[in-house]
């Protein structure tokens, strides 16, 4: 069944190639105060440059170093789309290094970040959640996603959001759930698993049943699953066409 795709096309008036940049090791220190400039125009180029920089891994370390964290977290409220659009993004690739997501939690920028979950553009809600679910891969990060309250607004998001960002979700609270399984039995995380088993997506109904595995590990969990019914679509999964959802099925049954 078709999906919408998400689509990450930036207004034509940005233009990446009319960016002055500096030259060598300058280069990063420019962008960065633009990134904090009154002008639109201006904070639009150096995010866009600051992002296609971010994607060679020798800059990585000296972007931290110069704080452009702090500035892409004061740009996450930007008015403007395009910024939010590729702050979201920059800090998702930054998300995808241990130095970085040491950043995340030294600079508190989960809970600014958790903020765009709200945000009225697809594009940025999707870049977000790319970023908290690359946070929530390590324990570390999966408690600060857990202490920062934000599983009970991620099982709500669940409900709403496209099929690309359900798939994020499905992950990050996966990732939660191996840290701490109290705030999710806390709400109606099960029932909302065990509505997403009959999704038309084989990569939604796999990690829905991976999820009621994670939440039925303590002895709440399995009485929340019997509870709200879960058994019988998890049997019915046993014969899906897709061997990760029988898989995933069997498991949250085992457990």
């Amino acid at each position: 069944m078709a999906q919408t795709v998400i689509s990450a096309l930036y207004p034509s008036h940005i233009d990446i190639t009319k960016t002055p940049l500096a030259y060598g090791d300058r280069a990063l220190p420019r962008l960065n105060r633009e990134l904090n400039d009154a002008t639109l125009l201006t904070r639009q180029r150096a995010v866009m440059s600051l992002c296609d920089y971010l994607h060679d891994p020798e800059n990585i370390a000296e972007a931290l170093r110069l704080g452009t964290q702090t500035s892409l977290k004061a740009l996450l409220k930007d008015s403007d789309i395009t910024v939010r659009q590729k702050a979201t993004e920059c800090l998702y690739v930054i998300a995808g290094y241990s130095v970085g997501r040491e950043a995340f939690l030294e600079h508190d920028i989960i809970v600014p970040l958790s903020a765009l979950f709200e945000d009225k553009e697809d594009i940025a809600r999707k870049n977000t959640h790319e970023a908290m679910e690359m946070i929530s891969e390590t324990p570390l990060g999966a408690k600060g996603i857990v202490d920062a309250e934000l599983v009970v607004k991620l099982v709500e998001k669940l409900k709403t959001e496209h099929g690309q960002i359900k798939n994020l979700i499905l992950d990050t609270l996966h990732f939660c759930m191996r840290v701490d399984t109290d705030k999710a039995l806390a709400t109606d995380a099960m029932v909302v698993f065990t509505e997403h088993l009959k999704h038309t997506e084989p990569h939604i109904r796999s990690k829905s049943a991976r999820d009621i595995m994670d939440l039925s590990v303590p002895l709440a969990g399995k009485d929340k699953a019997v509870e709200v019914g879960s058994i019988p679509p998890l049997v019915a999964l046993l014969k899906d066409t897709d061997s990760e959802v029988r898989a995933n099925a069997a498991g949250a049954l085992m457990t």
